[in-house]
């Protein structure tokens, strides 16, 4: 697993509170800044979302990727949405590293590190089902199941 800090996973501490807010580009094309490109976690109100923070070079965050897709097309009635959190890079590498991957479901890049502190995000990747009601439901720290996506997003 990869870490930026302690290991203890403070992400439990929000499962049950409404979710933070959750703002930014999509990095589709890597270089848009237009309405249509930004993206706002309340906007997806009444609808599951499931947010994963991840980063090109972590190995689990690229083994979560396949599991994350597969559970995407699936059900399409939940936004699965991917969090780059690589400050450093410039958006057109992040929407390429995700193209890579092979993931179709969108991703913003977290530049400033912003999202990241306010869920507090210490190991990647970090995933998120956040329910209709804009609450935490769950954190899952390391690569995914599709046995716990379901479950959490009550499609099993």
């Amino acid at each position: 697993m990869s870490t930026f800090g302690p290991c203890a996973d403070e992400t439990k501490e929000l499962i049950g509170q409404k979710a933070p807010p959750l703002r930014g580009v999509f990095v589709t094309d890597g270089v848009s800044n237009s309405p249509e490109q930004w993206f706002e976690l309340e906007s997806l109100r009444g609808k599951t979302v499931v947010v994963d923070f991840w980063a090109s070079w972590c190995p689990p965050c690229r083994a979560s990727v396949p599991v994350l897709e597969a559970f995407a097309r699936a059900h399409p009635e939940v936004q699965v949405l991917g969090v780059n959190v690589e400050g450093d890079r410039d958006p057109l590498f992040v929407a390429q590293a995700h193209r890579s991957l092979g993931a179709t479901y969108p991703t913003i890049h977290d530049t400033n590190g912003q999202l990241l502190s306010a869920y507090r995000v210490r190991n990647l990747p970090t995933i998120f089902v956040i329910d209709p009601d804009g609450k935490v439901k769950d954190t899952h720290v390391g690569v995914v199941s599709r046995a716990w996506l379901e479950e959490k997003a009550g499609k099993k």
